[in-house]
């Protein structure tokens, strides 16, 4: 029996591993052009409250926290989704025992720390977002590598995490103005 103590050791594997493989650029790759028309529409259309909070904490000071709310709020819920993603994948894709059960462990993770950001100051949440986003984009990769995703996910992922970090990144600038 396989069990979840036993998948922490394939998580430190894994995750080293992606941080030393190469892979090919993802600015401007062809990849891009393959992302299926709807995931791209809704992948794009899942940045505006992104964008438009961000852009919304700067323009209107007098209100810069309901709109860092809105911002945390939805970033916490868009991690979390995207630790689910990982859920399914470990169902779905033909993966052995140990790499499925180091799925289904870190997808819960990236609700763990949704949850984890919403205990914490503003400033302290949006860093914790903002590593939450690239530790998932890191197991994203890793997932890549190791399973039958097709290739324009990883470029998708990349540009989405891009924008969202960059989003929050802006309002961490706002706070320690």
């Amino acid at each position: 029996m396989y069990l979840a103590h036993d998948a922490i050791p394939l998580f430190i594997y894994y995750f080293l591993n992606a941080l030393l493989v190469p892979m090919e650029p993802i600015i401007d790759s062809p990849l891009d052009k393959k992302i299926p028309p709807l995931v791209k529409l809704l992948g794009y259309a899942g940045l505006i409250p992104f964008l438009g909070c961000a852009i919304a904490v700067w323009l209107d000071p007098s209100i810069p926290f309901n709109w860092l709310e809105a911002l945390l709020t939805y970033g916490a819920s868009i991690l979390s989704f995207l630790g689910g993603l990982h859920w399914a994948f470990a169902m779905l894709l033909k993966l052995s025992q140990g790499e499925k059960n180091y799925r289904y462990l870190w997808s819960v993770m990236p609700s763990l720390i949704a949850w984890v950001s919403f205990m914490l100051h503003p400033l302290e949440a949006t860093v914790v977002l903002i590593l939450g986003f690239l530790l998932q984009l890191w197991q994203d990769r890793i997932l890549r590598q190791s399973s039958q995703i097709p290739k324009w996910y990883f470029v998708l992922r990349y540009q989405l995490t891009l924008v969202a970090s960059c989003s929050l990144i802006s309002v961490l600038f706002f706070q320690v103005r």
